[in-house]
């Protein structure tokens, strides 16, 4: 089971390795301090990306992410693809999106001169950062699979020879050679020239 496992993680597409590598990151960050609520003397919280005013926003992000790794779990341990209403590389874009609404909606809240107007310093956590490197990660990647989707249109029938070789056609289309015109013209020049001889 193992390296099976392994043969399939390694099967995987480059596009499809980053995305999990993206959508993972993005998961564990929400668990990581997002921001800090702590004023000048010193007091209040840090809150992770499900806690806090805004856990809704880390929530949302948890679930895109989840949905996401899942997904390409499944096809590595080999049960096959997700029924999806899309696209796969559609629905991951999609989901990336999403999170990365959440990120800005919650920077922009925190950010704001009306949100803890006690904090002495307002500065994004080490979860934050990693959130935004996950995400754009998974964005790039679902980005990258969709484009680099080929779909060959055009079948060729190897049971059909490139070459014909049927030849009765063109030996009916062929017109041999009259061999009675090459006598006539022989019996015509050898009685030339007995009339030739004949004058002289």
């Amino acid at each position: 089971m193992d390296s099976r496992f392994k043969t399939s993680l390694k099967n995987l597409s480059f596009g499809k390795k980053m995305l999990l590598i993206g959508s993972g990151l993005t998961s564990l960050s929400v668990f990581l301090p997002w921001y800090s609520d702590i004023d000048r003397f010193n007091v209040g919280d840090t809150f992770l990306g499900i806690t806090g005013p805004l856990y809704l926003t880390g929530f949302i992000v948890l679930i895109s992410a989840i949905t996401s790794f899942a997904i390409i779990m499944k096809q590595v341990m080999g049960h096959g693809e997700t029924r999806l209403p899309m696209q796969e590389g559609t629905f991951h874009m999609f989901g990336s999106i999403i999170s990365i609404a959440m990120l800005i909606l919650t920077n922009s809240v925190y950010f704001h001169p009306k949100f803890g107007i006690s904090i002495a310093e307002k500065t994004i956590g080490f979860g934050m950062m990693i959130a935004f490197f996950g995400v754009g990660l998974s964005l790039l990647s679902s980005i990258a699979s969709r484009n680099t989707r080929v779909k060959f249109t055009q079948s060729v029938n190897i049971d059909e020879p490139v070459i014909d070789f049927d030849m009765g056609e063109r030996e009916s289309n062929f017109q041999p050679i009259n061999e009675r015109t090459v006598e006539d013209a022989m019996a015509e020049h050898e009685k030339y020239t007995n009339n030739t001889n004949e004058i002289r």
